[in-house]
């Protein structure tokens, strides 16, 4: 946001100087895109075509944004030298306004419009319609809306007061809330807009389906109450005291320090959860360590996600969910392409989540399936087997892992091909019980001062201090010992072939003419030829 106010501020500068009017439109938009290398390099992505139906709203010099990234820029921006002061009343930084939705016929999508301007350079003005995009009627409950914030009730449940924002910011944000009597704590899930209602009503159908046939229903929060009479729209949700992983993490001192037999388990009851899910039909898509809730039970740690994700029906029981529960959220199986289908989800459901949990495929538009699943768990194995949540994974990747079988079944989870993963979450639970017996936790191999040059010994290898001595000191005398004894071996060798050749037989000795005389530039035993012509030379 700081980089275009300042762009706007140097192009009008360039623009004095060249005595012409420059301007530039921007809109900016929060989301997760991929390039296609070119020549040209092309974006590609939900938020790119999002960025560019608001960029087609914006008037020269104006400044226009989503919702998620002004909230973001929002909070960034406020009390730095580039967010909004008050001085006497007159506000001197940039202006922050709310223009309200707007909807773009086609693709019939609704966005809301933000702008960001410095007054007396931006426009900060409503964009006018135009003949694709009209702004619809504005209702007495969006021009008061309420948003969340700290310490504010929340809107028809008086008794509950929100705490803070749970999570990333998104299109329906997390929130904790707090009963004031009791003390009681619920997850509050908001759709603050009309249009944002059916992403609440999905889970709720998901759940009200999926609770009857579960194999391990606890394993996901349990919906308690919702409000989808009036905005703000809530769904209630039960809390749990540890938090997201990171934040369990935090508490227990890192990753690091949590024993490797929990953290196994951690991944194995996550892997029984998606199995769980699996078994229903049902897809989840979100396997990321943001998403799984931590809690304590009986003096066990157990893990509980927050929802069920993007929820993607699996095709083979599309036709058996019922269609009420269904409603406008999916179109009948081949009418859309599966990017369509899966962009549309996406950006629906404003998944913000970490970039390394996405399975490979889903860039190449390939839908989501049992195996994008699996590749998150593949991760999430891989991170806590490592006991850092921001270790990169790339090349090399086997180096910080030094237990050959969890290598193993990381590289089968995480494999580029889909289809040679495990089949689905049964499949990965059935691998990763085989880690079980091991309860040491797997080496980590710690970054060396030359990471492209490993131990070419490998791990097995016996070094002189396993014993319980003291290895000898690195030298120059120690080489010398070493040069010297190779050179006893080679002479050794040499003396061993020489005998085994030997000398060749003595010619007969005649007593009357006696021995042959021996030739004196001879350095060793004479050519055979030479000897037979000495042996009949006369004396």
């Amino acid at each position: 946001m700081g980089f275009a106010l300042a762009f706007q501020r140097e192009l009008e500068g360039l623009g004095r100087e060249l005595k012409r009017a420059l301007h530039c439109r921007i809109a900016v938009h929060l989301g997760e895109v991929f390039f296609r290398p070119g020549p040209p390099l092309t974006v590609e992505g939900p938020p790119r075509s999002q960025a560019a139906l608001l960029l087609s709203l914006a008037a020269p010099g104006q400044i226009l944004l989503t919702k998620t990234a002004f909230d973001l820029a929002r909070r960034a921006m406020v009390g730095s030298d580039s967010g909004d002061a008050q001085t006497g009343g007159i506000a001197t930084g940039p202006a922050w306004l709310d223009h309200g939705p707007y909807r773009f016929d086609p693709p019939g999508v609704e966005l809301e419009v933000f702008e960001v301007g410095e007054p007396g350079r931006a426009p900060l003005a409503a964009p006018p319609e135009a003949q694709s995009s009209r702004r619809p009627v504005s209702t007495p409950e969006r021009q008061a809306r309420w948003t969340p914030e700290a310490d504010r009730p929340v809107p028809h449940r008086p008794s509950w007061v929100l705490e803070g924002q749970l999570g990333a910011p998104r299109p329906t944000p997390f929130w904790l809330g707090r009963h004031r009597k009791t003390g009681e704590r619920r997850v509050f899930r908001f759709a603050l807009e009309e249009h944002r209602l059916p992403q609440l009503r999905r889970q709720l159908a998901l759940f009200q389906w999926l609770k009857g046939s579960l194999s391990r229903p606890e394993a996901f929060a349990r919906i308690l109450d919702w409000n989808f009479d009036q905005p703000p729209y809530t769904l209630e949700s039960g809390y749990t005291e540890g938090g997201k992983i990171p934040d369990w993490a935090e508490t227990e001192g890192g990753l690091a320090a949590v024993p490797w037999a929990t953290r196994l388990d951690l991944v194995l009851q996550t892997a029984d959860a998606m199995a769980s899910l699996h078994q229903a039909g049902v897809a989840h898509g979100m396997v990321t360590p943001d998403e799984i809730l931590v809690h304590q039970k009986g003096g066990e740690t157990k893990i509980r996600f927050v929802d069920y994700g993007l929820g993607r029906l699996l095709h083979t029981t599309y036709r058996e969910m019922p269609q009420e529960l269904v409603g406008d959220w999916k179109d009948p199986p081949g009418t859309v392409s599966p990017r369509r289908r899966r962009g549309a989800e996406e950006v629906a459901l404003g998944y913000l989540g970490r970039s390394e949990y996405r399975a490979p495929e889903l860039d190449a538009g390939a839908d989501l399936s049992a195996h994008t699943d699996i590749y998150g768990l593949g991760m999430l194995l891989y991170h806590l087997a490592v006991g850092d949540l921001t270790v990169p994974f790339g090349p090399f990747w086997e180096r910080r892992i030094d237990d050959p079988e969890v290598r193993r079944v990381v590289a089968a989870m995480l494999d580029p091909n889909p289809e040679v993963r495990p089949e689905d979450a049964a499949a990965a639970v059935e691998l990763l019980r085989q880690l079980r017996p091991a309860a040491q936790a797997p080496a980590v191999l710690e970054p060396t001062e030359s990471p492209t040059d490993p131990d070419p010994r490998g791990s097995d290898f016996e070094t002189e201090a396993d014993d319980g001595r003291e290895p000898d000191p690195p030298g120059p005398g120690r080489s010398r010992w070493w040069w010297l004894a190779a050179l006893i071996l080679l002479a050794a060798l040499a003396w061993t072939a020489l005998r085994a050749l030997g000398d060749p037989p003595p010619s007969p000795v005649d007593p009357q003419k006696g021995p042959p005389p021996v030739p004196a530039a001879s350095a060793g035993p004479p050519p055979a030829s030479v000897a037979g012509r000495s042996a009949t030379r006369r004396s």
